[in-house]
């Protein structure tokens, strides 16, 4: 088995397409293998691999899925029955019946040398939020239309994990690639390997998973995806397992982190790691849903799923084997930014062990959701209470879906909802939950009106909402933080009463700035606006931090006779500042941004009179370059 190659010119528009980096001849995967990448299985293939003897259960079982629109071989399967068809999940799921032909043969370059049959039917297990439990229940079944020809026969499936023999000599079968040469593409005949199982994996983490490790450069690859693996039984051959691919964690050496963070993973199929999943595990499956009997080694008796445990400990929730559900979704969700930060090397060990797992959600104080990668995906918050937690983040997701009521009576120290279409604040303020700063910026929010409920908010953000009337914060009064950036607040009127400490605010639509009232304002940022008037200034007695970009700033007169005895922080960025006279009294500013203006531009000549050398360090260092 060599590394996988790929025709530039007909691969590479596709991959990118699909998050895969090709960079010949092996290619970048991003997430698990881009499992979700019709394309990228469609190239799997069994490299290093031999033609099959006429006795070997590939000629007569083995295959091909072909596109009907163009017959390019994308997947391999095995036949189950005289019209049944075992396959890969991720080769059908979004597929329909007249999307595919089945071609019996050796060569699918050489159609006219089999046979091509229709699809009557097919399907895939669990399609909803299936990316979410991959490498798992990465299987799918197809009913031809017809009979298989008399050169094929089904065989049957082995039924029961304890029959899988300790052997070097599982036969792996598929119409991928087989060439060794980079950049040869040599797909669409039928190759077959050896290879041994290493181990089974079968707990709530992953549902009856086959590891197979063989010699290197000889296993399979991309093609071969929902092709068979086969091991000889005292009664004759048996199907075992269904070719899956790669995990980052199950198989760290054929899938490795890189350091381009566009393209995190590479894939090196000559290492002969492969995932398959186990065939017997999904018979019930496939009998319950055809309709149909298919050959078996005996009848099939493993579950799908066991419900039935408890969730009242961090323990109980690792070890639930209800797979896809809300619950399961969250676990896995965190479980996997928490391997994406640790040696590779010990993720199998930590993501396997729930002792190890309830070591680290034990504590956990931050969690982070978003739909941005999963977006089918549906998560519980529920078992979140059994956590220390302190922050929890949701954006890019519909909120519907949570229940915040069962996070009771967790004290939050920051609920953040960022672009999760909320519309009404009763989905927070109907709970018991105790939330110290909220923010729910980019929502579709009209009235404030309930967070009047909500007396003891410390932090408020409010950024990119629709608000029109903002009475309602002059009760809030314990806040300290507050975002008003990019809304129609027209004056800070209606926030004069509170003691902020940080103060966020700017739209075009805001004519007046007075900051009398706000004697404890630590910080200040103004964006989005054209406000060159910065007499406010001189009521802030102990603003440490101001943040003034773009604003259309061009006099610094006022630093000249404001007292801001405790400004460390100033951002000038993007102002028309043509002198920087009057920053010279600010003697405690560390950190002075200019970016953008005329005078870090060096479009306006520095002078003693424009830039002086005196003051602070940070004004002296600039004005002597």
């Amino acid at each position: 088995m060599g590394p996988c190659t790929y025709d530039e010119k007909r691969l590479q528009e596709d991959c990118l397409k699909s998050g895969v980096k090709i960079n010949w001849p092996m290619p970048k995967i991003l997430i698990i293998i881009s499992l979700f990448s019709s394309l990228l299985f469609a190239e799997d293939k069994i490299v290093g691999g031999s033609l099959p003897s006429k006795e070997h259960p590939a000629t007569y079982n083995t295959v091909a899925f072909i596109k009907a629109k163009n017959n390019k071989v994308f997947c391999t399967g095995s036949l189950i029955s005289r019209t049944m068809i075992l396959t890969a999940k991720h080769c059908l799921v979004d597929k329909k019946p007249e999307d595919v032909l089945v071609f019996f043969g050796a060569d699918t370059n050489k159609l006219e040398e089999g046979i091509v049959q229709k699809v009557k039917r097919l399907k895939v297990r669990y399609p909803k939020d299936w990316e979410m439990t991959f490498p798992s229940f990465d299987v799918a079944w197809v009913e031809l239309e017809e009979e298989a020809p008399s050169s094929h026969r089904a065989l049957p499936i082995l039924s029961e994990k304890e029959e899988l023999p300790n052997s070097d000599q599982v036969h792996l079968a598929g119409f991928g690639n087989s060439s060794l040469v980079d950049g040869k593409i040599a797909a669409g005949t039928k190759f077959v390997t050896t290879t041994r199982l290493k181990k089974y994996y079968d707990n709530s983490r992953f549902f009856h998973i086959l590891l197979f490790e063989g010699k290197s450069g000889q296993g399979a690859c991309h093609g071969d995806s929902g092709g068979p693996a086969y091991i000889k039984t005292k009664s004759g051959w048996a199907i075992i397992g269904v070719t899956n691919g790669y995990d980052i964690v199950l198989t760290p050496r054929a899938m490795r982190r890189t350091s381009d963070e566009d393209f995190p993973y590479q894939i090196d199929c000559q290492v002969n790691q492969n995932l398959y999943s186990f065939a017997g595990a999904h018979g019930k499956w496939i009998e319950e849903t055809s309709g149909n009997l298919v050959l078996k080694t005996s009848a099939f008796s493993l579950k799908d799923k066991d419900e039935s445990q408890s969730n009242n400990t961090i323990k109980s929730w690792c070890e639930r084997r209800d797979f896809g559900s809300p619950r399961w979704n969250l676990l896995k969700l965190l479980l996997d930014q928490k391997v994406d930060s640790m040696d590779q090397a010990k993720a199998e060990a930590f993501y396997n062990s729930c002792e190890k797992v309830e070591e680290y959600l034990g504590s956990l104080e931050k969690v982070f959701i978003s739909g941005e990668k999963t977006l089918d995906a549906s998560y519980a918050l529920e078992p979140l209470h059994l956590l220390n937690l302190k922050r929890l983040k949701i954006i890019d997701i519909a909120l519907e879906q949570f229940d915040f009521s069962s996070l009771e009576p967790i004290k939050l120290d920051e609920l953040v909802l960022n672009r999760v279409q909320l519309t009404d604040l009763q989905k927070i303020t109907n709970t018991n939950l105790e939330i110290q700063r909220l923010d729910i910026s980019s929502n579709p929010i009209h009235s404030l009106d309930e967070l009047i409920k909500l007396k003891n908010l410390k932090g408020l953000n409010l950024a990119a909402t629709p608000v029109q009337d903002f009475n309602i914060l002059k009760s809030l009064t314990s806040l300290e933080e507050l975002d008003l950036s990019n809304t129609s607040l027209p004056s800070t009127r209606p926030i004069e009463n509170l003691e902020l400490k940080k103060l966020f605010l700017g739209d075009k639509r805001l004519t007046e700035v007075n900051l009398n009232h706000f004697k404890k304002l630590e910080s200040l940022h103004l964006r989005s606006i054209i406000f060159k008037d910065l007499s406010f200034l001189y009521n802030t007695p102990v603003l440490q931090e101001l943040s003034l970009p773009s604003l259309g700033v061009d006099d610094l007169s006022v630093f000249m006779t404001a007292k801001l005895p405790k400004l460390k922080s100033l951002n000038l960025t993007g102002n028309p500042i043509t002198s920087l006279n009057g920053l010279q009294y600010l003697n405690n500013l560390e950190v002075l941004r200019l970016f953008g203006t005329p005078m870090a531009r060096n479009q306006v000549p520095k002078t003693p009179e424009n830039c002086p050398k005196v003051g602070p360090e940070v004004l002296t260092r600039f004005c002597s370059r």
